[in-house]
Order: C-alpha cells, then sequence, then structure tokens
C-alpha cells in the first residue's frame, strides 16, 4: 500500500494561536499512535528557525529549506 505519514504544523509567534497549534498536534500526534503511523515533525524544526519567519507565520528562504529538508528526511526514513 501507499505510506500514510502524520505531519505536525509549524508553530506561530502568537501566543494564542501557539497554543491551538500545540493542540493539534498532540492530537495528532496520539492519532498516529493509535494507528501507528509515522511522524514527521516540523514543528520542531520551525521552532528552531523561529527567526525566519516574515510574518510570524510564514517563513523566508531559510525557514522553508529547513522544512523542507525535515520533510525529505522523514518520507526517506519511511520509504528505507
Amino acid at each position: 500500500g501507499t505510506p500514510v505519514a502524520v505531519v505536525l504544523t509549524t508553530d506561530v509567534d502568537n501566543p494564542e494561536r501557539s497554543k491551538r497549534v500545540d493542540a493539534r498536534n498532540a492530537v495528532a500526534l496520539q492519532v498516529a499512535k493509535e494507528l501507528g503511523l509515522p511522524v514527521i515533525d516540523i514543528h520542531g524544526e520551525s521552532v528552531k528557525y523561529a527567526a525566519c519567519r516574515t510574518d510570524g507565520v510564514h517563513f523566508n528562504g531559510e525557514g522553508y529549506k529547513a522544512l523542507a529538508a525535515q520533510i525529505v528526511a522523514g518520507v526517506d526514513a519511511i520509504l528505507a
């Protein structure tokens, strides 16, 4: 079959929205655990590259490159 993964969503600069992101990611992690699905954590990477956000949500080229590398590494691990 086709591999399926859960990808966590990125963090944001707004504390209230960040709490919602954390809550959604917690649900996603629970679902992944229950279904035995791999998780690709771009949330952690987005926290590391917070300085690369252009408007509190979206990233500049360096930030998107880091997120893309995390996704590629996750997909490579799943397909290995």
